[in-house]
């Protein structure tokens, strides 16, 4: 999604004055819908010294990992005096705590000895009892302390390497141990991150959605105004039947190397945004600058019309294009941003007639140079005012134009896109042979969301020709 500073920005910035990590504590007063995200690497004490800077500047709440591996590193008594200490630095801040659950102890780990500690720690127990008394010595030794836990820190690869289905289990046995030592507590359920809409509208067709309190999720770093629609949508849309409570956990990690979102401006309109949608509370990183004015800032959650109406218009069109060849290369459909992405570092190339991007499948036997752009993918992001989390419910055409084969079957391509719930292939599509011939070919993807999954909305993929693709032109539209 491309988008220009809104002529709201300015008004953000007047509404959001920010302030030094080193205020003056008489200016501030704590919000609850302001907290901090510590790092996961940071020890109890490191949190503490974190909280000691961070006081004067008016957060109520940080999120920490209760570490599993600090409390009980082998089998045996629970040793809680560390964040013993860390609540009690907390509540003399009046500074409440939220604790996440994990990760996995190394000794108990179902992962082979062999593998990396940093991978075992992310995966699920030999033993379930294990987890479940973790679980419930820190709910019982904690009650009438902590009253919100975060079941994991998140269902992304570096933070859970397990199957999906393996979620339910998680999720239920965590739940229901929780909620016997405290009935009281209230859980919270992170997404796998990146406001990933399909996955929550998925959550609420299993029996998962019945066993946590509080979604949380974990928008990508990126421009604040990227999140108008998406968190317009999530409220309005997909969680307007199944209602629950949402908070910000902090950013999810990407493969983009996006610009990071720590200005003082952008955190100012990033929070404006979210807490005007109706999230209830924001985690942000401690290098943060922290803005002043959140009661200035009120929920006035609305439609996805008026939503668009806060965004530069996007002229009337029908369909949105990529074309190298034009001299708006990107009318509506952007992929330029992605080349500094993994396996998206494509080439550019002129063939018969044309300029037009090269997917390297194989690696390449020449220079270093040519090596380095021996990559299969282009991404492509749909711009959202055109079409957006559609639900599947409107059919999609893409249609690529690209330069014809070597010979029969030597090359092709297909399309790997967002389905909701998960991320799907298309048929492959063999190219036309003919070196000096352009040709076009049209997938129609019959449930395309368009939610910017994983970052992006589609990618061509070519991993498995025989031969580089040259693609000079792709446009989306509503299939007819």
């Amino acid at each position: 999604m491309k988008f220009w500073r809104s002529r709201f920005a300015g008004l953000a910035a007047l509404l959001l004055l920010a302030i030094p990590l080193f205020a003056d504590e008489a200016t501030v007063s704590s919000d609850a819908r302001l907290g901090l995200a510590a790092p996961l690497t940071a020890s109890p004490q490191e949190v503490i010294s974190q909280l000691e800077k961070a006081g004067p500047q008016g957060i109520s709440s940080i999120r920490v990992l209760l570490n599993w591996n600090r409390v009980q590193p082998k089998r045996g008594p629970f040793n809680w005096s560390a964040y013993d200490k860390l609540l009690a630095a907390a509540k003399s801040r009046n500074v409440e705590v939220v604790f996440v659950f994990g990760p996995m102890a190394d000794w108990a780990s179902r992962a082979p000895l062999s593998e990396a500690r940093a991978d075992r720690i992310w995966k699920l127990p030999k033993d379930w009892g294990d987890w479940q008394k973790y679980v419930r010595a820190a709910v019982t030794h904690f009650k009438g302390k902590v009253k919100y836990w975060q079941i994991w820190e998140g269902f992304d690869f570096n933070h859970f390497r397990a199957p999906s289905s393996k979620i339910v289990e998680l999720v239920h046995r965590t739940y229901k141990t929780a909620k016997q030592a405290d009935p009281n507590c209230l859980l919270i359920l992170p997404e796998p991150g990146g406001l990933d809409l399909g996955w929550v509208k998925h959550l609420q067709t299993t029996e998962v959605w019945n066993y946590f309190d509080i979604l949380g999720m974990k928008p990508y770093r990126q421009e604040p105004q990227s999140l108008v629609i998406p968190m317009t949508v999530l409220q309005t849309e997909i969680m307007q039947e199944h209602p629950k409570p949402i908070w910000i956990l902090g950013f999810a990690q990407s493969i983009s190397p996006s610009a990071q979102a720590d200005g003082e401006n952008t955190i100012a309109e990033y929070l404006k945004i979210c807490l005007s949608s109706g999230i209830q509370r924001i985690f942000l990183d401690f290098s943060a600058a922290i803005p002043m004015t959140y009661d200035k800032i009120t929920t006035s959650i609305c439609s996805r019309e008026a939503a668009l109406a806060q965004l530069p218009p996007l002229e009337p069109r029908e369909k949105v294009v990529w074309d190298l060849n034009e001299g708006t290369c990107e009318q509506g459909l952007y992929n330029a941003r992605f080349h500094i992405w993994p396996g998206g570092n494509v080439a550019e190339k002129t063939r018969a007639g044309k300029r037009a991007l090269r997917t390297s499948p194989q690696a390449s036997s020449n220079s270093l140079d040519d090596r380095k752009q021996d990559n299969p993918w282009l991404y492509f992001d749909v711009d959202d005012r055109f079409l957006f989390c559609t639900q599947g419910h409107q059919p999609i055409a893409i249609t690529v134009e690209y330069l014809g084969a070597g010979g029969a079957d030597q090359a092709g391509f297909n399309i790997y896109y967002d389905a909701g719930a998960r991320q799907r292939f298309s048929s492959w599509h063999s190219l036309k042979a003919g070196r000096n011939e352009w040709f076009t070919y049209t997938f129609v993807l019959p449930d395309a969301w368009l939610s910017n999954k994983g970052g992006y909305d589609f990618r061509i993929n070519t991993k498995g020709s025989k031969e580089d693709v040259y693609i000079s032109r792709v446009e989306v539209a509503p299939a007819k």
